[in-house]
Parts: structure tokens; sequence; C-alpha cells
């Protein structure tokens, strides 16, 4: 994974630096840069994943601007993937590497270089590192009076004269000439007379004295190879400008190796600690930036002035990552128990792995989950149902739904009777004259064909009497002519009720002409009287087919001229009397639906089933501390707890981190670069030359006149600056 070194610093500041998904929601984690300033303590066993996270972690810490990352590494893994990593990532140019296997280009590292600290201050600090490394601390003063007085002393007298541990060696050997040639150069009289005195003993008893100090020493400066990285004077690890420069330090004391043993890594570790926290110090808070100490297997390197540093590093600006397997490491590092309480209380963001051993689960799952303790936390309880009356009201619903379904037939029966009478007279005289003439011709053709079905009954009954008396002259003369033809044929097919059949055809055709002339007169008289009635029931029912056509022609013309005059009398009188009776039969279906819904509110005593916690029983806070040491060691690798101050731990699920790579040819490229770029590197045969050329020159050179002194200025200027303001 790449980070464009643009966005970051902004990123890191908004967000944090992204730690992976919570189990529990799924949602991204972020550490924020300000949980950083009260340290970060990571433990877990091997395999779990730790190096891995310490590569994620300074990926970004590399990138925030205005800040030194330091990195200490005591297994050699750490160190190749971040170190390839700034390769890949266009970090070269910061980046300064101490790695004491590199036997082609050392980087010497001098404890005793001028920090800013006073001289006595400094030596009690390089004092304490070597005693460190050996197991021993500051409480062990009564039992090694002797190493501490002549580790002081020698240690002072080398840092006054800004030489180095090889020279310290020398200076507490017996007859030894570099001692001679030392102490006439001390400015401090009390110092001084230690080691005069010292120096008046017979050698025999001198080694007595320093035989434990000279021991400490000759562990470390009689490994050539050791030796060579803490000869050098000038071009030699300079942790002031690594810091005032906002560099990149990767130190590698990985262990186990054939040019580094145990001993060796972890006073290389202490010394490089315990300087970082002596620059700390001395730094002026207002230019105090943001210094950023990573280290792995951190036990190796932590001193009681480191723990001091974790006491104060939120105002000394310098924000630790411990990291290490388990709690006995630290425990047993430092027996007096103030590194254990510090690392424990000061490092407030801790992230455990799976896989810890029960001991250390006892302690780190009260830390990581006291919030979560609980002594209500409920383990099991008996309920029991009740059923108890309770007050109410209810809806009652009434649906009603009705269907009908009715037949009946009626049989009316209706009788009526009529009768009436009219008596009338009239007398008419007309006389009609008219003259007519009509020519006509016409053609007509038809086709038929139909069925009929018919059916009926009747019932009648009539009395009627009548009375006319007529008289009429008619006078008329007609003329005419006409001729024509007509054409017919057809069949029909009947059949009646009383069992009659008929069937016949007919046709003919006629061709006349006819021309006429006629005269009439007349008159006549007449009278008539009718007296009827009738009763009569008719049943009929018939059915036929009938086909005809017919085809005629007709022409005619006629001519008519005549006069006319009617006189008429009429006297006429009726009765009428009838009887009517009606009978039939109707039948009638009628169907129908109804329906009606109704709601009422009723009083209603309901029976409510509740539950009454007959026993209950808690979980102790030893079975929930053995729950989550439980879920806490189970955790699968690339998976770990985070506890930030003020929060519930999280479970998380670490993002995959891939293993940045280069080509060999680049790595090796890149290195040399470094090698030749940074003032901090010498090739062996350098080293001894100088050396060599530095004990001639001590033993040659006069001492120091007291009147160059200025006591004043000595214990809070350092006399590398000093002298560089001489040679100005």
């Amino acid at each position: 994974m790449m980070i464009n070194s643009y966005s970051a610093g902004y990123e890191l500041q908004e967000k944090g630096i992204p730690l992976g998904k919570n189990l529990a929601t799924g949602e991204e984690v972020f550490l924020d840069l300000d949980l950083l300033k009260t340290h970060l303590h990571v433990i877990g066993p091997t395999g779990t994943g730790k190096t891995r996270f310490l590569l994620h972690l300074s990926k970004y810490l590399m990138q925030i601007p205005r800040a030194t990352f330091i990195q200490i590494d005591f297994k050699g893994d750490l160190h190749e993937l971040t170190r390839d990593y700034c390769i890949s990532a266009g970090l070269a140019k910061r980046l300064v590497i101490f790695d004491p296997q590199n036997q082609e280009a050392v980087c010497g590292y001098n404890p005793l270089r001028p920090n800013g600290l006073p001289l006595g201050t400094h030596a009690k600090a390089v004092r304490e590192g070597i005693e460190a490394a050996w197991g021993q601390n500051a409480l062990d003063f009564a039992m090694t009076p002797q190493l501490h007085r002549f580790l002081y002393l020698t240690l002072y007298a080398v840092r006054e004269l800004e030489l180095t541990l090889v020279e310290a060696l020398e200076l507490l050997r017996p007859g030894s000439e570099v001692r001679k040639a030392i102490i006439p150069r001390i400015r401090d009289p009390y110092v001084k007379s230690a080691l005069v005195y010292f120096d008046s003993l017979q050698e025999r008893r001198q080694e007595e004295i320093a035989a434990s100090s000279v021991a400490r020493l000759e562990g470390f400066c009689l490994d050539r190879h050791i030796r060579q990285i803490f000869a050098p004077q000038q071009r030699s690890l300079d942790l002031a400008a690594v810091m005032r420069n906002h560099q990149i330090l990767l130190v590698n004391l990985g262990k186990g190796r054939a040019a580094l043993r145990r001993d060796d890594a972890s006073l290389l570790g202490k010394l490089i600690v315990n300087d970082v926290v002596n620059h700390a110090f001395e730094r002026e808070p207002q230019r105090r930036t943001p210094c950023y100490l990573m280290s792995d297997e951190f036990q190796n390197a932590a001193t009681p002035d480191f723990a001091s540093c974790l006491d104060e590093g939120r105002g000394l600006e310098t924000h630790c990552v411990l990291s290490h397997q388990f709690l006995a490491q630290i425990q047993q590092e430092e027996r007096s128990g103030y590194l254990y309480h510090s690392v424990m209380n000061d490092c407030r963001t801790r992230v455990c792995f799976g896989g810890s051993a029960p001991e250390d689960l006892e302690v780190l799952v009260p830390r990581m989950f006291l919030g979560e303790l609980n002594p209500w936390a409920l383990k099991d309880e008996l309920v029991a149902p009740v059923f108890a009356p309770v007050e109410s009201t209810r809806v009652v619903r009434t649906t009603q739904r009705g269907r009908s379904r009715i037949e009946s037939i009626s049989y009316p029966y209706t009788e009526g009777e009529s009768e009436s009478e009219s008596e009338g007279e009239g007398t008419s005289v007309g006389t009609t004259r008219s003259r007519e003439e009509t020519v006509s011709q016409a053609h007509t053709h038809e086709k038929s064909r139909g069925r009929f079905q018919a059916w009926g009954a009747s019932d009648t009954t009539s009395d009627a009497w009548s009375e006319s008396d007529m008289k009429s002259n008619h006078i008329s003369d007609t003329e005419g002519e006409g001729n024509g033809y007509a054409g017919q044929s057809g069949s029909n097919f009947s059949y009646g009720s009383r069992g009659n059949w008929a069937i016949g055809w007919q046709g003919g055709s006629s061709w006349h002409q006819e021309s006429s002339r006629a005269s009439m007169r007349g008159t006549s008289d007449g009278h008539a009287s009718t007296v009827g009635g009738g009763n009569a029931h008719t049943d009929s029912a018939n059915w036929g087919e009938q086909e005809g056509e017919s085809d005629g022609v007709t022409r005619g013309r006629s001519s008519a001229v005549g006069e006319a005059e009617t006189v008429s009398f009429q006297k006429n009188a009726s009765r009428t009397r009838g009887t009517t009776i009606t009978r039939g039969e109707t039948p009638s279906l009628s169907e129908g639906e109804s329906g009606s819904e109704s709601e009422s509110v009723v009083p209603f005593h309901e029976y409510h089933e509740r539950s009454i916690i007959s026993s209950r029983t808690f979980l102790s806070l030893e079975e929930q501390k053995l729950l989550l040491a439980q879920k806490l060691e189970a955790q699968p690798q690339a998976h770990c707890v985070i506890k930030a101050p003020g929060e519930q731990a999280l479970f998380l699920k670490l993002p995959q981190i891939e293993t940045p790579w280069i080509s060999g040819r680049r790595r090796e490229r890149a290195v040399k670069r470094i090698w030749t770029s940074q003032p901090y590197y010498s090739t062996p045969a350098e080293i001894e030359a100088e050396a060599e050329a530095r004990r001639r020159l001590l033993l040659t050179h006069a001492p120091v006149q007291e009147a160059e002194i200025i006591p004043d200025q000595e214990a809070v200027e350092p006399a590398t600056y000093r002298h560089k303001r001489k040679k100005a």
C-alpha cells in the first residue's frame, strides 16, 4: 500500500491512522494521533501479526510533516520491511540506517557525543545504560559501589575531553599511559583528584578496584565489530541532527546473528534510547516537534530514564509505540517495578493480540474491559407466569346477512257486461260531376318466401240490433280502354286445427284490350233492419311455408265523364249488449339479499399474563473476567483488541498489509546512496586509522591550560560547540 505524501498529513490530522474494521459493526476504525501522545502499548505472542501491525503504523507515522521517526528493532524483520518501504515510497532522502550487521560501511555511534546535557548528567546517563545492559539498576548501588564510582569518573573524564568508550577502557587499565595523558586535561578538580589518587596506587590495587568496571567495558570494546561502532568520534550518529531535521532513523539490532549477540544489542539499544530521551529533555519547549519512538521487543532497550520519558513524554513531544510478547519481559528486565508500572499506567492506549498466557490475561482483562465489567450482569433467572384480571373494554361487532326467494302464480278472472243504444237520422243531397282520363303502365315482379306459426284462443259473445233507410239517385257516364297482361305462380301449404290440409299451385297469363263506353242512371230506396247476436269460441293453431312469384305488365288508358246526383235519407238505431269474461295465469318470481353490521363497546375483564421472576443469579466478576479472557485469547491471527482512554474496547480485524517489494539492485543502490550522503558512515579501515591517530595525538600533545577554561559556561554549553566557536 502506497501513501500519497501530499495528502497524508491532512488525512492523518482529520481522521487518524486506519486500523481495520470493527467486528461488531463492520465500520472502519481510526487511531487518533492525539492518542499517541500518551503512548501506545502493543502486546501479543509471536506469530499473531504484531510485526505487520507495526509496519502499518510506521507507514503513516513517517508521513507526518515536521515529525521525527525512530524505529528500534531487536529481531530484524520489521527493520527490513520498513527500509524497503521507505526506498519504494521515495523517503530515502530522509532515511538514516544504523545496522551493525553491515561490515562494508559502519555507522559509528558515540554515546558520549555532546548532546547539550551537563557533563555529570550525561556521564550518569551513559553509566545507567551500561549497567542496565548487565541487568543492574539504580537500586543495586549498595551492592556495587566501586562499579558506580569508577564508571562515573571514567565516563565524566572521557565526556569532558570528547573521547569515546574505547578511551574509557584504556583509562581504567593498570599503568595506563592514556590515563596519565588524560588526567592533566581534566578541569573538574574532584574528578581529577580521584583519578590522580587512583593512578598513584599500585597496579595490582588498581586492577582490584577497577575490575568490575573494566569487565563491563571489555565485554563490548574488545569485540572488534562493536569497537568499530564506538570508536568513531566525528563520523558518528548525531541524534540531535536527526531530530532537528525530522529524519527517519531505522536501528537494526537483530539478535542471534554472528556479528551481534544479545548483550551487545541490549547495550546499543539502551544507549540509543537513553540518548534519544536526553535529547528530548534538552530541546527547548518552543522548538519541540513530535518525535515518534517505536521499539519492537522494547524491554531490551528499557532503562529508568526511558521510564521517566514515558511519565513526561506528552510534554516532551516524544511519543512511544512499545511492543513485546508478555508482561514478564518488562517485569524481569527492571526488578524495581518502576518500568513495569510506567508502561502499564502511562501507555493509555493498548492493543492486545490473541494467544496470551493466562497470567497475562489476568492483568490485561481488567485494564482492557474495566468499563464493561458489570456486577449486575445476569447469568440466569427463573420466570413464573401469572394471569391477573384487568378491567378493560372490548368492541362487539354484530353482522347480519339475509337472502329471500319468492315464487308465486296468480290466476286473474274478470267478468264484465255492457249495454248501449243509439239512434240517428240524416238526409243528404249532392250532385257530382267528374272527368277523368288515365294512362298507366306498370311492371311488377314479386317473389316471396316465408314461414309462419300461430295459435290462439278467444271467446266472444255479442248481441246487436240496427235499422236503416237509404235512398240514392246515381247517374254516371264512363268510357275507357285498357289492356294488360298478368301472370302468377305460387304454392302454399297450410295446416289448421281442424285437420284441413291444402296444397295448390296456380298460374296463368292473359292479354286483353278493351274499349268501352257506358252511361247509367239509377234511383234506389232501401230499408234494413238487423238483429243478431252470437257466441263463439275458437281454438286455432297453424304453421306453414309459402312461396310465390309474380310478374306482370299492365298498360291502360281510361276516360270518364259523369254527373251524379244523390239524395239519401238514413235513419238507424242500434242496441248493443255484451258480456266479457277474461281468465289468465300470471307466474311471478322475486329474489333479494339484505345485510347489516354494527359495533358496540362494552365493559370487559380480561386476563393478562405476567411473568414474575422467582429467582435470579448474576455473573460474578471472576466469571466475567474468564469469559472476556477466553474471547481475548481466542483471537485469530491479524485480529486484535484496542482500548483507548474513555472508550470501550473494540475487537478489530486488521487490514492485509502487503510486503513492500523492491529489487535487490535498487535496494543496493539506495543504501549506498545513503552511505555517501550522510556523514555517519566509515569503512573499517578508516575507523581503525582514526582511532590510532587519536591515540597518538592524545599521547603527544600538551595538556589544556587552566586559563582557557570558562567554568560558568561548561555546564550549559557543550564542548563541541565551544570548540567550533573558537575555530570560527
